[in-house]
């Protein structure tokens, strides 16, 4: 019996032991990782997306909260597309970029910062109160220090250390030697630390200063860019590292640009062409971030809010939203709106207060936030609020505040971060009651607990469905006031979103001869508002990444993605990027694509020099070319001026080659006609196969000059005889002009070119900083050039290429600039209607309009501007002074530029339909309907309105708009009409340029 006993006893024990132990190590892993007796040194002062952080002592990767301390030993890194700014206590800053990793520990009275990859940027400025412990960077063997200097510091895992010096010098100690780096050197060091290499960057940049922050309250921030005279250089600006996504382009001659962006990241640099024939120079590369700031929401108390008392002043509670980039926040209270007599200043990490220093009285509130980094004067500043507080001696009754009704929440949330319950105060503040159940009538309750104040947060695990919660005032010992209705709302637990497609291995391959496929995901819509995390990773467990977007569209579309096994998930985010829900684990599989067939190869020979050889409808150069197309049927054309057109269709097997000699057939010639009424009705033209006419042809003299989009302006003479073609080897969208013998014509990569129009060979070419798109075309004005750009750059030049003026706009022009009486009139993208002077660009006045103009100009008449946007509003502004006359709206978007008869304004929209308005008044006086959308300008000609609705030309009476004639075509019109004598010409989108004489209603054969 007593062996029984002591074996009882030491089963319990054991049981004690094991039980205690599980304890601690649920506690171990469960509560938050700490410092312990590590020293402070500094604090996270800004943090974007995923950071983490790892104690000294500890194994495991913690993430970093805003405005968290940092400590000796501490071990910080930031995962891709996150950055982090940590402030030293002596005011270094250390900038990381993303994919990041740094050490900080202490040795011989200095700071040293163990730099293991990534970017970064350490700034050192006076030390504050005195000396302060040296910092030095500590890389590989490498031991780099500053002093009051700024220096950028790149690494790739087991690479050679880049460092650059912006500002101050840095001292670098590495194979035995010290060397001294100056601003703006450069120095290299290899990766075994045995040898400096220092040179000097020729391209000097000077401001912005490296990851410089610009934090904005507006939509659009203005960054001025400057650098160290170097002569003509390249400014580059891009959303990427590796200048993929190209913001900006262009070539400065001066020393500094100014550009206007979004919020977001950027990089910049210089390049210049570098020593004669050898590779070009470049800048070093600086990083810079615009940050919108909004403006912190108030919550608590409400604007106007009266809060009663009877005994004693009031415990108020304010309360206000999370700021993302404010490290601190500084409540203010006084007696009047401008804060000139202040009764409270207080500084908060958190985001409310409760104060109880206010008697009866009225008051101002706002909240202004602080940051620590950037601009340190920057202070972004609330609305301001209004308060009374008054005695009162009856109970006031309580209205909840949050959650309001129905709201969802997840159940990772609410266990996590907690549920925030909050209500309005009544009387004195005091002391509520809170009441949490699953059923309205509260007989199965969940929480209950008496709260001092009007909030409280309450993290717990809740169970899947619908809750209940209701508040009342404690009045007296433990007694209470009436019960507030009761509001719900619902927690979701699970996954809360499904993977849609591509379907759970799912299995596909590029198709024949590519080595990828584009994928497209799409997933079900979050119950609760929040941003997706994309992640597509080549393992199960996601750690070897190959894509993790934040996104806040349910589908998202990967390119490029080349044969493997892939897995997805996708993620639920809130504001503050703390996970809501993640779905499953989808699973793909890219199989190899079947081999490309073997090319064979074409030698194609013009009896015509200039013949332009088409191969399958593609143009590979003139008289003589050999391609290499895949196998099959193989389409070869040859095109000359004065010449028939040679065709031949080959069928040419895997690898096989082939050689085809083309004789081309002169056509007969006619007499030269020499003016526009003596021009033959009978024209007729084809352009090379495939290539339809970009815009409007242009009639000149003897001559029809036709832009192609492939970048080929023909001057074809209309009696059949030898022509020319330039080749610009750039899209061409824009409308030919011509005057004094020559023919100008802008290019989608922004340029503006001048053509002899005789011989078609090129003057001269000018950059005009943006492409010209939408058959937009330059502008004849006071003898010069004018030409405004989709950047939202307007030029002038004069005729012989010299630059007169330039002007930047707010937004893109889209649409053909106008001119009348010395002034310049253009629409942007911006909504804007702008009146320029013609001599300066300087401006007169600027219309805001309620929605952009794409392609419409504006056309002046009668001393008024006609405009028409995207909306479907089509304004009469005063030329005087910009004041809107009268405003007609549409029933569709305005793509045509108006034109005018008289009295009679007229337009056509997407509706279909062809308005004609009182030009006084902008009352309709008729409407035609075409049945199809009309996105080409009307031409108005000897009474009459030539329209074009997608395949159909459209001769309508311009006074009581009744249909004279139309005729439909097998290919879309892609032109706007040209008159030649009787006659009119517009392209079709299969390459034809057809003729039509619409007072005889017949189609020129």
């Amino acid at each position: 019996m007593k062996s029984l006993n002591n074996d009882a006893l030491m089963v319990g024990v054991c049981a004690l032991v094991i039980s205690t132990c599980s304890l601690l190590l649920f506690l171990d892993f469960t509560s938050r990782i700490e410092a312990g007796d590590a020293e402070q040194i500094g604090t996270i002062t800004f943090k974007k997306r995923v950071s983490q952080r790892k104690y000294g002592a500890q194994v495991i990767w913690e993430d970093i909260e805003q405005n968290a301390p940092v400590y000796l030993n501490d071990s910080l890194r930031t995962s891709e597309m996150s950055e982090a700014v940590v402030k030293l206590k002596d005011g270094t800053s250390i900038e990381l970029d993303e994919s990041s990793m740094i050490v900080l520990s202490e040795s011989s009275g200095a700071i040293n910062i163990n730099f293991a990859q990534g970017t970064m940027y350490a700034r050192r400025g006076a030390a504050e109160g005195g000396e302060a412990p040296r910092v030095n960077i500590v890389s590989g063997g490498a031991t780099v220090s500053i002093e009051q200097s700024d220096v950028k510091f790149s690494k790739s895992e087991d690479r050679e250390l880049d460092l650059t010096v912006s500002r101050g010098t840095a001292v670098i100690k590495a194979g035995g030697e010290e060397k001294v780096l100056l601003m703006n050197q450069r120095a290299v060091i290899s990766p075994d630390a045995r040898e400096a290499r220092i040179r000097e960057v020729k391209l000097k940049l000077l401001s912005p200063e490296p990851n410089r922050f610009f934090i904005t309250r507006e939509p659009r921030q203005t960054v001025g860019f400057s650098w160290e005279p170097a002569g003509e250089v390249y400014f580059e600006l891009s959303r990427e590292r590796n200048f993929g996504a190209v913001v900006a382009r262009r070539s400065v001659k001066g020393e500094s640009v100014t550009e206007t962006v979004t919020e977001g990241e950027y990089y910049w640099r210089l390049k210049s062409s570098g020593e004669a024939g050898g590779p070009p120079e470049y800048s070093d590369t600086r990083k810079i971030h615009v940050i919108a700031d909004r403006p912190v929401a108030l919550a608590y108390p409400g604007d106007n809010a009266i809060i009663h008392y009877q005994t004693r002043p009031p415990l108020i509670s304010f309360s206000w939203g999370k700021n993302d980039i404010a490290t601190g926040y500084v409540l203010e209270i006084a007696g009047d709106r401008d804060f000139t007599k202040k009764i409270a200043s207080v500084t908060t990490g958190l985001t409310g207060l409760t104060v109880d220093i206010l008697p009866a009285g009225t008051y101002f509130w706002r909240v202004n936030t602080r940051t620590g980094f950037g601009d340190l004067s920057y202070s972004g500043t609330s609305e301001v609020r209004r308060l009374v507080v008054g005695e009162k001696a009856a109970t006031e009754k309580i209205e909840l505040i949050s959650p309001p009704e129905g709201a969802v929440f997840s159940g990772h949330q609410a266990r996590s971060r907690g549920i925030i319950y909050s209500w309005k105060l009544a009387d004195q503040g005091g002391r509520y009651e809170l009441r949490i159940a699953r059923d309205r009538g509260f007989t199965n309750m969940v929480h209950q607990e008496i709260v001092t104040g009007n909030f409280t947060a309450l993290i717990r695990d809740y169970e899947a469905g619908a809750y209940y919660w209701k508040v009342r005032p404690v009045v007296g010992e433990g007694g209470g006031a009436e019960y507030t209705p009761a509001r719900s709302f619902s927690v979701l637990v699970g996954e809360g979103i499904r993977l849609l497609s591509p379907v759970d291995s799912f299995e596909t391959q590029p198709p024949g001869g590519q080595s990828s496929v584009d994928l497209a995901f799409a997933w079900t819509k979050s119950p609760i508002i929040g941003r997706y995390l994309f992640e597509l990773s080549k393992d199960a467990g996601f750690t070897r990444m190959m894509r993790r977007e934040t996104l806040t569209a349910e589908e998202f579309k990967v390119r490029a993605v080349a044969p493997g096994a892939y897995f997805w998930r996708v993620s639920v985010l809130d504001s503050d990027d703390a996970e809501l829900f993640k779905s499953t684990v989808g699973s793909i599989r890219v199989k190899e694509g079947e081999p490309a067939p073997r090319k064979g190869a074409v030698a194609v020979f013009s009896s015509h020099p200039r013949g332009a050889v088409y191969i399958n409808g593609k143009l590979l150069g003139y008289g003589a070319v050999t391609a290499r197309p895949d196998p099959g049927a193989v389409s070869v054309v040859i095109v000359a001026p004065g010449y028939r057109r040679f065709e031949k269709n080959l069928v040419l097997g895997p690898g096989e080659k082939r050689e085809l000699r083309a004789e081309l057939e002169l056509l007969e010639r006619r007499p030269v006609v020499k003016t526009v009424e003596e021009i033959s009705p009978m024209v007729r033209m084809s352009t090379p196969p495939g290539v339809p006419l970009a815009a409007k042809p242009l009639v000149r003299k003897n001559l029809i000059i036709t832009a192609s989009a492939g970048g080929m302006i023909t001057g074809s003479p209309v009696d059949g005889g030898p022509g020319w073609t330039a080749n610009l080897k750039s899209r061409i969208e824009s409308t030919p002009v011509g005057d004094e013998g020559a023919v100008y014509v802008a290019t989608s990569q922004g340029e503006l070119v001048k053509i002899d129009e005789m011989s078609g060979k090129v003057a001269w070419k000018k950059n005009v900083d943006g492409p010209v798109l939408f058959s937009s075309r330059p502008l004849f004005a006071e003898g010069n050039i004018i030409v405004a750009t989709s950047f939202g750059n307007v030029s002038t030049f004069t005729p012989k290429g010299r630059l007169v003026w330039k002007k930047k706009l707010g937004g893109g022009v889209f649409c053909s600039p106008s001119y009348h009486g010395g002034i310049v009139y253009v629409g942007t993208e911006d909504r804007k209607l702008h009146a320029l002077r013609a001599k300066d660009g300087g401006e007169i006045w600027k219309f805001s309009m309620d929605s952009r103009m794409v392609a419409s100009s504006p056309l002046v008449h009668r001393n008024l501007v006609y405009a028409g946007c995207y909306s479907g509003s089509f304004f009469a502004v005063n030329i005087g002074d910009g004041s809107m006359k009268w405003l007609f709206k549409a029933r569709g978007p305005i793509l045509t530029s108006p034109v005018a008869i008289n009295t009679m304004v007229y337009f056509g929209s997407l509706d279909g339909r062809l308005y004609a308005l009182d030009s006084d008044s902008g009352r309709l006086r008729w409407s035609y309907n075409t049945g199809q959308k009309i996105m080409i300008d009307p031409a108005a000609v000897n009474g009459k309105m030539y329209l074009i609705g997608e395949k159909t030309f459209h001769v309508v009476d311009a006074t009581g708009g009744s249909l004279v004639w139309k005729v439909n075509f097998d290919s879309p019109i892609k032109t706007p009409p040209s008159t030649m004598g009787e006659d009119v010409l517009f392209g079709l989108e299969n390459g034809d340029v057809v003729s039509l004489n619409p007072e005889k209603k017949r189609i020129n054969r």
